[in-house]
């Protein structure tokens, strides 16, 4: 039997003022990709569209049970970005937890938000909702691209291994299949790192989705018979893909409603 200490596991409200609703379905809201830097010019305006993003995602009814961020949340990862980052989301209703993205420093985010290093990487399971989440770094310093080591791997297995009868949703930055709407399809420097993960996959019935960011655009496709998806980046700036015309100006996340044996998505735009 796995030790309990094997991953670092949060337990509820790790950061945010909401309570838990234990009605299903169980909502998710996800944003991705908001790349706040001070240095920018565009970076007031980016803040400003998280800004509104917090506010649409407050008024939303029924609450979201818990909020995730898929990675790149700051555009460098100086410290200063995510106190500024932290400021606005301090004002979310519902629980938010963070995976870095290429853009982040793992160090600074840790430490922003409260966040515990497992052998040095961001990952770590939250329990206390109805579908149980499991955050995975899949970051490398001074790279763009994707990385999954087998230490990382082994956290996911031991992750995966104390709660294997609960249904459970996967949230990452780099996507580990290919986006072929992409100029650039995958994103890892060894694909044998996202071989290595649909192995695991095989054996774990339980997983019920895999949310990504990185791609800045909608996809969806699956991973070993498991759904996996990405979506547009918050920042307007950055989008890519093709979008309908009332969301083409609009920062944009997703929310995700479990339904008992599935997640059933929906792409929101922000109304200002």
């Amino acid at each position: 039997m796995m030790e309990k200490e094997a991953i670092f596991t949060y337990e509820q409200n790790h950061f945010g003022k909401g309570e838990i609703n234990r009605k299903a379905p169980m909502i998710i809201a996800q944003i991705s990709d908001t790349h706040i830097c001070q240095g920018l010019a565009v970076s007031q305006m980016r803040l400003e569209g998280l800004y509104q993003t917090v506010k649409s995602i407050n008024a939303l009814d029924p609450q979201p049970d818990v909020i995730i961020h898929t990675g790149d949340m700051v555009h460098g990862g100086e410290l200063e970005d995510y106190w500024r980052v932290k400021e606005i989301l301090s004002q979310l209703k519902a629980p938010f937890f963070p995976v870095p993205g290429n853009q982040d420093d793992r160090e600074h985010m840790a430490h922003a938000f409260d966040l515990k290093l497992q052998e040095g990487f961001i990952q770590y399971s939250v329990d206390g909702f109805p579908v149980r989440l499991v955050g995975i770094d899949t970051t490398t310093p001074d790279s763009k691209m994707g990385k999954f080591c087998n230490n990382r791997l082994n956290l996911l297995r031991k992750a995966l291994a104390q709660e294997g009868e609960k249904s459970t949703a996967l949230f990452m930055h780099h996507p580990p299949f290919a986006v072929e709407t992409s100029k650039y399809p995958h994103q890892y420097d060894d694909w044998g790192d996202c071989d290595n993960l649909a192995e695991l996959l095989i054996e774990q019935d339980q997983v019920a989705h895999l949310f990504c960011g990185h791609s800045h655009r909608n996809y969806v496709t699956d991973v070993r018979g498991i759904p996996a998806t990405t979506l547009p980046s918050l920042s307007v700036d950055l989008r890519m893909g093709d979008f309908p015309e009332h969301q083409l100006k609009s920062p944009l996340f997703q929310i995700h409603k479990w339904d008992g044996g599935k997640f059933v998505s929906e792409t929101v735009a922000v109304v200002n």
